[in-house]
This record gives structure tokens, C-alpha cells and sequence, in this order.
């Protein structure tokens, strides 16, 4: 078995977009004096002001776990994007690690298939790990890309597996079918399984479906939903609303190397 680590990405410094939801973590964080950490208070102090001028939402600093800096309403859930690809990377290596996936396996392996145009038989070579890596060759219409995903999106069939590297959606919309396929849950319910119950979030475990949204759509008010786009892929995005708090913590996971308190909740294989 192929056993692929989770890149260590400590997220520690967030600025997010704001929604609405606001919930305490159960988990207590210490605060600190910044100066015993020396931080400039003066600077924290003009931290602020950017931020404030920037449109940000929240933000929270921690060093050796503890709080030296906080701004906003840092127990305010908010849509977090690309940071829910890092979410799965997690769930991802700990089911490597568990032996329910390996990263060998190609699509065809997995009857991985799409609406038409139909992937093509060197499409469904591409492995799960080249689809962790972005390197899957599979240049099919995905849901929630950018327009910049679009503009830059190689032609279908321009490369082969592991050849290009190109971020795309549809490697991790796809990504996260699959875990759900070979796990037999939904990726909200690991994630709380795994990773925000252990750490104490307060991620509530309350998602939902959204099909074909319109321009003007809100984001719905829970802690995650299903973006389907059934014209373009029969794949939908995974969405995350977390807490720049709950971040934190999952950011001093991956700088504890996976470990929290005597648990080893992420594998650490490095």
C-alpha cells in the first residue's frame, strides 16, 4: 500500500469571509501576554487597523498554543474555501493509514465515472494519488470553480496522469466522493468523527444540499453543504464553515504532528 502524508499545513493566521453563525468552542485556549512572546504591541496595534480597513472578518495568533492576538468575532463561522481541501488531506491519511484506501487505486479501479463527455480510458487511469497531488490529467467540468480555473484548465486529454500539475476542483470534489464511497460516510460526519470532536469544536455536525444556485444565492447557515452544479459534473464541492478559533486548533494539530494530548488523531508517517 501506498501510504501518502498530508502535507503539515499549520494554519494559525486567518482571515476569512464573513456569514453569520456564531458558537463557542468547548475547547479553552489560553491567552497570553503577546510581550512575553515579543510581539510589538505597537505593531498588534496596526495589525488592527489593517485589518479593520482590509474588510477582514477574524483573525487569531497562537504561539506554542496559546493566544497572543486576536481581532473580530474569532468564534464566528465562516466559509473557509480552499482550506476544506486541507480538511480532507486529513481524513484522507487517515484512512490511508487504516488501510481502507490505498493510493494506488486508479478511477476505473473505483467505477469512478462523470456526465458527458465521458472520462476517457487514460483519464481513469489517474490514481488517488495523483488526484491528491493535482496531477490527475482529468480536465472535466467541476463545481465551484473560479473563473481563473476555467481561463488556465488544460484541454481534455492534454496530459497524461501525473504528468501536469493543474489545481483543480474536479480532482477534489472527486476526491471527496471517493473517501465517502470506501468509508461509508458522509466527509461532514469523519470530519466531526475524527477531527472535530477529538479537538472540541464547536463544528455542530449540521449540513445540507444545495443544487444549482444562482448568482444571487446565500450560503446556508450551517456548518457544511454539497455545492451541486448537475450540468457540469455529477460531483459536488464540499464546503466548510468553521470558526477562525476552531482553525487554530486544527492548525496546532498539524504543528503537534497530528497529536492531540496522547491521541494520534492525523498519522504521522514522516
Amino acid at each position: 500500500m501506498n501510504k501518502t502524508l498530508p502535507s503539515l499545513l499549520p494554519i494559525l493566521f486567518i482571515l476569512l469571509i464573513a456569514t453569520k453563525v456564531t458558537a463557542q468552542s468547548p475547547f479553552k485556549l489560553e491567552s497570553i501576554d503577546p510581550i512575553e512572546k515579543k510581539f510589538s504591541k505597537e505593531k498588534l496595534d496596526s495589525l488592527g487597523l489593517f485589518l479593520e480597513q482590509a474588510g477582514s472578518s477574524s483573525v487569531m495568533i497562537l504561539v506554542d498554543g496559546k493566544i497572543v492576538y486576536q481581532w473580530g468575532n474569532t468564534n464566528e463561522k465562516l466559509l473557509v474555501h480552499s482550506i476544506r481541501k486541507a480538511l480532507l488531506n486529513s481524513l484522507y491519511g487517515i484512512y490511508i493509514n487504516n488501510g481502507t484506501i490505498d493510493t494506488t487505486w486508479t478511477l476505473k479501479d473505483l467505477g469512478v465515472k462523470d456526465i458527458s463527455p465521458e472520462l476517457s480510458p487514460l483519464e481513469k487511469s489517474a490514481t488517488i494519488a495523483d488526484l491528491l497531488k493535482s496531477r490527475s490529467g482529468v480536465y472535466h467540468n467541476a463545481a465551484a470553480v473560479s473563473e481563473g480555473m476555467i481561463k488556465n484548465r488544460p484541454e481534455r486529454g492534454l496530459h497524461k496522469p501525473n504528468e501536469f500539475y493543474y489545481y483543480n476542483n474536479w480532482d477534489f470534489n472527486t476526491l471527496g466522493y471517493i473517501l465517502e464511497k470506501c468509508s461509508g460516510e458522509t466527509i461532514y460526519d469523519l470530519f466531526y468523527k475524527h477531527i472535530a470532536q477529538p479537538l472540541e469544536m464547536a463544528y455542530d455536525n449540521k449540513y445540507k444540499t444545495v443544487t444549482d444556485p444562482h448568482e444571487s444565492w446565500e450560503i446556508p447557515d450551517v456548518d457544511g453543504f454539497y455545492q451541486y452544479e448537475t450540468s457540469k459534473s455529477r460531483f459536488p464541492a464540499y464546503h466548510f464553515r468553521l470558526s477562525a478559533r476552531d482553525l487554530a486548533l486544527y492548525g496546532q494539530l498539524y504543528l503537534n504532528k497530528g497529536k492531540w494530548g496522547d491521541q494520534q488523531i492525523v498519522p504521522n508517517t514522516g
